[in-house]
């Protein structure tokens, strides 16, 4: 965990540096969501509720979960609610499959 927050630390003095900034017109405080992993999708959103085991994940869509399976198999995009730093385990996930996050 305090290696997660260090990152996120030095991503976030990196950004105000390098002068970057999200902009996403419906989000009233912008700062608040991350790019982790970055990359491009396109596909139908999707906003799940409710994770369960046994839900049908299709791989050409993009996913929003408040709390992503443990076992997600590979989609064209994840956006998650509440998890979610540089080491988390959605993030490696992605990061391994080559899924923008």
């Amino acid at each position: 965990m305090p290696l997660g927050q260090s990152v996120e630390r030095l991503s976030a003095f990196a950004a105000a540096q390098a002068n970057l900034k999200n902009d996403i017109s419906t989000l009233g405080n912008p700062s608040t969501m991350r790019g982790l992993n970055p990359g491009f999708a396109k596909g139908e959103l999707v906003v799940i509720n409710e994770a369960s085991e046994d839900m049908e994940i299709d791989p050409n869509k993009i996913y929003v979960f408040d709390h992503p399976p443990a076992d997600l198999k590979p989609v064209a995009g994840i956006a998650t609610v509440s998890e979610g730093n540089m080491v988390s385990h959605v993030q490696l996930l992605a990061r391994n499959l080559g899924i923008p996050n």
